[in-house]
C-alpha cells in the first residue's frame, strides 16, 4: 500500500510539470535562422508597398490626364494662352516648396501621419479643382494639389523602412 501511494504521487507530479524546453540546436543552425529572419519580407511590407504604390500611381495618372485637357480648359474658362501655363506651374511650384517642409514635418510628427494628412489635402485640392468655375479657383486648387506631391519622398521613405536593406539593393 505504501508503494502504491508513492507511485500515485510520482504520477501526479509528472503531469503537473511544464514541458521541458527543446534541446539546444547547433550554433550553425541558429545563426542561419536569424539571418533568414532578417532577410524575409513581412506581409505588412508588401501591403504597405501596394497601398502607397497605388496612391502614387493614381496621383500621377490624375496629373497626366490634365495635359490633354488644357485646350479644353482654355476654351471653357475663356482664358488666354499666356494664362494656361499657370495651371501646371502653380502645381509644380507648390510641390517644390512643400516637399522639404513636409519632409521635416514627417521627421517631427511621423511619416504615416504626414502622408495621411497630405493625401487628405490632395483630395481636397482635386475636389476643388473639379468644382472650379473660374481660372482663379482652378489655380488655387492646383496649388493645393501641389502640396500632394510632397507625399512622394515620404512614401518612398516608408517603403524603404519596411524592407530589409539587402532587398533594396
Amino acid at each position: 500500500m505504501v508503494e502504491e501511494k508513492k507511485t500515485e504521487t510520482n504520477n501526479t507530479n509528472n503531469t503537473n510539470k511544464p514541458p521541458s524546453p527543446p534541446p539546444p540546436s547547433s550554433p550553425g543552425s541558429a545563426s542561419s535562422n536569424t539571418s533568414d529572419n532578417k532577410n524575409t519580407i513581412s506581409t505588412s511590407a508588401w501591403i504597405t508597398l501596394a497601398i502607397l504604390g497605388s496612391s502614387i500611381l493614381i496621383t500621377m495618372y490624375g496629373e497626366t490626364m490634365l495635359l490633354p485637357a488644357i485646350p479644353d480648359i482654355i476654351t471653357e474658362f475663356n482664358i488666354s494662352y499666356n494664362t494656361a501655363p499657370w495651371i501646371l506651374t502653380a502645381y509644380l511650384i507648390a510641390g517644390a516648396v512643400m516637399t522639404p517642409i513636409a519632409g521635416k514635418l514627417s521627421d517631427i510628427y511621423g511619416r504615416k501621419k504626414m502622408v495621411l494628412i497630405i493625401m487628405i489635402i490632395y483630395i481636397i485640392g482635386i475636389s476643388l479643382g473639379g468644382l472650379s468655375s473660374n481660372i482663379t479657383i482652378l489655380i488655387i486648387s492646383r496649388v493645393i494639389q501641389g502640396i500632394g506631391i510632397s507625399m512622394f519622398p515620404i512614401a518612398f521613405g516608408i517603403v524603404r523602412d519596411q524592407f530589409p536593406p539587402k532587398k533594396l539593393q
